[in-house]
């Protein structure tokens, strides 16, 4: 595959899951407190927003078909590994005290009068860690294939100031 199109994929993927990261945490921060913690779903979101670094600059690389930018793309998608895994581990964390959450809301009886929720707000509460992780993780597969797709090109062709066609 040329690498302009295998760029292109993998950046359309990475922004797929660093937008369905942010928006569940977003919808998560927006939720009752009593059962999205803040300090869980917060970073989460500082996570989304840095990591939509990576997809801005393959994009612009790829259509400008610019070497700087996709080297800017590869900088970013190894220093988001780090980050991506750091926010898989929160989010793992983050489902076992779902986990521990859901059964109290089960256990408190009327739910939906006490903390003024709908009655499919216990599958929400696990759900949102859960989506959390898997974004985390997919997102953490996909970058080392960004960075090593920029890098092997440039030692194979010469990068001067166009991407390879």
């Amino acid at each position: 595959m040329e690498m302009r199109k295998k760029l292109l994929v993998l950046t359309i993927l990475e922004l797929i899951f660093i937008l369905l990261l942010g928006v569940v945490s977003g919808v998560a921060l927006g939720s009752n407190p009593h059962f999205f913690i803040p300090e869980l779903f917060g970073p989460q979101m500082g996570i989304a927003v840095f990591l939509l670094s990576v997809p801005i600059t393959g994009f612009i690389a790829v259509a400008q078909g610019n070497a700087e930018f996709a080297f800017w793309h590869a900088l970013f998608s190894a220093s988001g590994i780090a980050v991506s895994l750091t926010g898989a581990i929160l989010a793992a964390y983050g489902t076992a005290i779902g986990k521990a959450l859901k059964e109290y809301y089960l256990g408190i009886g009327n739910n939906t009068t006490a903390f003024g929720t709908t009655d499919t707000y216990e599958s929400w509460i696990m759900a949102a860690p859960v989506i959390c992780m898997i974004s985390c993780i997919m997102i953490t597969i996909l970058l080392p294939f960004s960075y090593f797709s920029v890098v092997n090109a440039s030692k194979t062709y010469p990068m001067n100031n166009q991407l390879i066609n």
